[in-house]
């Protein structure tokens, strides 16, 4: 099956690589952004953050390291409260010095400015898409203005690109009670048009864990409804990992830069039940060398942590966001065994 361009197998062992020698060439930033959708579902209802992340010392990141992906996190709409010229200056950068970026989307904005960087090749998008019914989304995500977000739907399909069998375009489809019956359609309308499709399941924290019960499906049904979707594909559906989250520098809308408490790694949102951050660094005032020190210290004194879980994570259906969490902790821990 087609892959995500920036989550394609290639994408993963060049970070892969890049963190062996003992750098990170992508920063993970957390725009922030005001989200208009509310989802029933969203475990992370605090989107309204206005990104205050230094241009001069992104320049200076991308100027003085090897820096070939920005990975604009999915907590709350980049291209909103403010943060849509923050988003633009970002993409003027990876231009500027041949990099690329993904940003995660509710498509309430795709405007001419977007569409260039699409065009160019340099703006990837993974958007949400549950349900093509506008009565399921209403009831998913309690605001009117859905129908906006349907027809840019149909904008973005006209946009998508194929390069070696990878997409730049995705969609981040989130199967629930309400939206069950439309999965296998979604899918097939993003395999029609080159569009891969990234199903995540139901996460049960934050505000989310209000509705849990309401929305989120057995075991049993998720089963089978990945057993739909391998049949449709004619291979084993999986998820793909999310090369940041080792190979990522994590940088929050404020500035600072943060790990997983427990583990060290980039990412902090799917790996355990109540994630906590520890914060390592400034990346408006300290070296961006020192930065990188500190993760690497600090994942140091987690090995030992990142051992004990691997074995008994929690093992979902179809991977969930951001990927299978063991394959990447095994893969982290074979780095680790190098001698990083």
């Amino acid at each position: 099956m087609i892959e995500y361009r920036p989550w394609s197998q290639a994408v993963l062992e060049e970070s892969l690589d890049s963190y062996k020698r003992g750098g990170f060439n992508i920063l993970d930033i957390e725009l922030g952004g005001q989200c208009n959708y509310h989802c029933i579902y969203c475990d992370s209802p605090s989107r309204d953050k206005h990104c205050r992340i230094s241009i001069d010392q992104l320049h200076v990141a991308f100027e003085k390291r090897n820096i070939k992906w920005v990975f604009v996190c999915g907590l709350g709409e980049p291209t909103a409260f403010g943060n849509m010229q923050v988003l633009l200056d970002i993409l003027k950068l990876c231009e500027k010095y041949g990099a690329k970026c993904s940003i995660f989307s509710n498509l309430s904005t795709i405007n001419g400015d977007l569409e260039y960087f699409i065009k160019k090749q340099i703006l990837n998008i993974l958007f949400k898409y549950d349900s093509r019914d506008i009565a399921k989304n209403m009831n998913l995500y309690g605001v009117p203005n859905v129908n906006k977000q349907l027809f840019n739907i149909e904008k973005i399909k006209k946009l998508v690109t194929v390069k070696d069998n990878t997409t730049n375009i995705a969609a981040s489809i989130v199967p629930t009670k309400i939206n069950k019956g439309d999965i296998i359609e979604i899918v097939k309308d993003c395999l029609d048009h080159n569009i891969f499709p990234l199903i995540a399941e139901l996460e049960n924290s934050g505000d989310a864990q209000e509705y849990y019960s309401q929305l989120a499906l057995s075991d049993d049904e998720l089963k089978e409804l990945k057993s739909q979707i391998d049949h449709l594909i004619q291979e084993d559906y999986k998820v793909p990992v999310c090369p940041s989250v080792i190979g990522g520098v994590h940088i929050r809308h404020d500035g600072h830069v943060t790990v997983d408490k427990f583990t060290g790694l980039s990412c902090h949102w799917f790996w355990l039940e109540e994630p906590q951050t520890c914060t390592v660094g400034d990346f408006n005032s300290d070296k961006y060398e020192n930065i990188v020190e500190s993760i690497i210290n600090y994942r140091k004194t987690k090995i030992d942590f990142v051992r004990d879980i691997i074995d008994v994570k929690k093992k979902s259906i179809f991977g969930g966001c951001g990927g299978d969490a063991t394959y990447l902790l095994q893969r982290y821990l074979e780095i680790c065994k190098e001698g990083l």
